[in-house]
């Protein structure tokens, strides 16, 4: 959803979409900088620029400890979804991982 509004806001204010294969890679982030989107868009877009990345380091972080943990049978495929190396068809199957959090106390 996060990278749906940034792609909107790009349609939105320039007409078009993602000139670059891939708007979240290291050519998409320079273009993003240089763009001159009006406020509020522009804080918008960089907000949601800025939760992707915190997501990522999460995840990271989370498939590191549950790595350490034993859990090595989940790769990050394309799309930063998770998937089984391998299924009985021999292909891959998606997987899904779901945590959740409850305050403590």
């Amino acid at each position: 959803m996060l990278k749906q509004r940034v792609h909107s806001s790009l349609i939105a204010h320039f007409g078009h979409g993602c000139p670059v294969s891939d708007l979240f890679g290291a050519q998409g982030r320079r273009l993003l900088e240089r763009l001159e989107f009006p406020e509020p868009w522009r804080g918008n877009v960089l907000g949601a620029v800025a939760l992707i990345d915190d997501l990522e380091r999460q995840i990271t972080a989370i498939e590191r400890e549950l790595k350490a943990l034993g859990a090595d049978h989940l790769e990050r495929g394309a799309g930063g979804r998770n998937r089984s190396r391998s299924s009985s068809a021999g292909g891959e199957l998606p997987r899904t991982v779901l945590f959740c959090t409850a305050p403590a106390g």
